[in-house]
């Protein structure tokens, strides 16, 4: 049977309210079972409270423009690339100071054992300029890639980011123990391939891979690859996988 990979970009199917102040659009409903994702745009100025669910693991990741957000007696700047996981039973506003602000946010179901285990804890915020870099072996030696949001920090879950210069690629690997969501940050330009498949994947898009494929990432010469990668496992042990493949670099 033929693999199929899965990928929307913004300008694909946009559902959702839409005014001149907030952009709602879910993104590939139902790739995931358990994960939800959406896609906010804020006009300059605006306010959005959040709402948390206790029941669900929550991501924002603000891919363009600048804002703020606040939590209880914290507030959190960025005029870049930033990742914020809220905590729970704590109201959040996200206010879009100097341009439009626009985020990707991802849901995810909690186990019942998790949801009786998690730990209290305070908001995770982290800038892009912030985070650690990793190497890895499937990937040549001028990509950078980051840590984002490590394992451990909730459930999981983890993300982290690929960046690097045609041409280049990541090779061809498999891992059947978790499953994975790309999505194209401005300017990325690249072609994923899963077993017999391949699709293109642009800035703004968001691309599923099939589960337990044998994919990889390539870049022609004077394009740029530029993504995040979402891993959602299935069993907390297997997190081994990530501290076994991602070796932190020293800055």
């Amino acid at each position: 049977m033929a693999c199929r990979i899965a990928v929307q970009a913004m300008g694909m199917t946009g559902t959702g309210p839409r005014d001149e102040s907030l952009t709602s659009i879910s993104l590939l409903p139902g790739a995931i079972e358990g994960v939800e994702t959406n896609y906010y745009i804020q006009g300059e100025g605006t306010e959005r409270s959040l709402t948390r669910n206790p029941r669900r693991g929550q991501v924002l990741f603000f891919s363009s423009g600048a804002g703020e957000v606040r939590a209880a007696d914290q507030v959190f700047e960025f005029s870049e690339v930033a990742a914020f996981l809220p905590p729970v039973n704590t109201p959040v506003l996200i206010r879009a100071t100097s341009s439009a602000l626009e985020c990707l946010e991802i849901l995810m179901d909690f186990q019942d054992h998790e949801i009786a285990l998690l730990p209290p804890r305070g908001p995770y915020f982290i800038l892009y300029s912030q985070c650690e870099p990793y190497s890895e072996a499937i990937k040549s030696p001028r990509t950078v890639s980051r840590t984002i949001v490590p394992a451990n920090t909730i459930p999981r879950f983890c993300m982290g980011s690929v960046e690097t210069v045609g041409p280049d690629e990541v090779a061809p690997h498999a891992h059947p123990m978790l499953e994975q969501l790309f999505f194209g940050l401005p300017g990325n330009a690249c072609v994923v391939t899963a077993d017999d498949a391949e699709a293109a994947l642009g800035e703004r898009a968001l691309l599923h891979i099939p589960l337990g494929s044998q994919h990889g990432v390539r870049v022609a010469e004077g394009n740029r690859m530029h993504y995040i990668w979402m891993d959602f496992f299935r069993h907390e042990e297997d997190l081994a996988y990530i501290q076994e493949q991602h070796k932190p670099i020293k800055r």
